[in-house]
């Protein structure tokens, strides 16, 4: 399993989080089963109907989502820092 993490809405605490999901890597139990000859098969099929591909809120546990374009429950805003303006002082002044 590969524990991938997204930001994503949480209905139940009203804002983004960091949304966690546990998913199954296919590629390498592809290739390990290829290379025990089928013996892995069982084990992955197993992995791959017990996963849940969903992301899910850390803090209250249920499954997040992705917001409506219309919905737009809480800007999403970057801090970026500002120089905050300096005088220059010349020379003889």
């Amino acid at each position: 399993m590969v524990t991938t993490f997204r930001q994503k809405w949480c209905e139940h605490e009203q804002k983004y989080v960091l949304a966690k999901s546990d998913e199954v890597w296919h590629y390498l139990h592809g290739l390990i089963s290829i290379g025990t000859f089928g013996l892995w098969l069982p084990v992955w099929l197993v992995l791959a109907l017990r996963a849940d591909a969903r992301y899910f809120c850390p803090e209250c546990g249920r499954p997040t989502r992705v917001p409506e374009q219309s919905e737009n429950p809480e800007p999403r805003t970057k801090f970026r820092p500002v120089k905050a303006p300096t005088e220059r002082r010349r020379p003889g002044k």
